[in-house]
């Protein structure tokens, strides 16, 4: 059981968290394999930055989320991926959320 959901990246910071400031964060050459979660609120959630993609390279390969509740639709993808700001090469292969394949979004 995943709480929020069975990936997030977050390069949002909090706004009043007490950190220096100054630099964007990066992430990438994340590679998520082989990965069942039987409950979450989302499959994944990718809060990127509005100026750059600092979110790049992601693999998530042979993965099955079912009972993935979700949230409105907007900046979801069928209500089960949730998206923000920019991001590249996300590649998506043998995924399943709740039963169906999910090779893009």
């Amino acid at each position: 059981r995943c709480k929020e959901a069975v990936l997030r990246i977050n390069l949002t910071y909090e706004p009043n968290e007490i950190a220096e400031r100054g630099h964007n964060p990066l992430v990438r050459n994340v590679n998520l394999k082989n990965v069942t979660c039987r409950e979450s609120l989302y499959a994944m959630v990718l809060n990127g930055l509005d100026d750059c993609s600092n979110i790049q390279h992601v693999t998530i390969t042979d993965c099955d989320w079912s009972g993935v509740k979700g949230g409105p639709k907007g900046n979801y993808l069928d209500g089960h991926i949730w998206l923000e700001g920019q991001y590249e090469y996300i590649s998506l292969e043998g995924v399943k959320i709740n039963g169906e394949e999910v090779t893009s979004f």
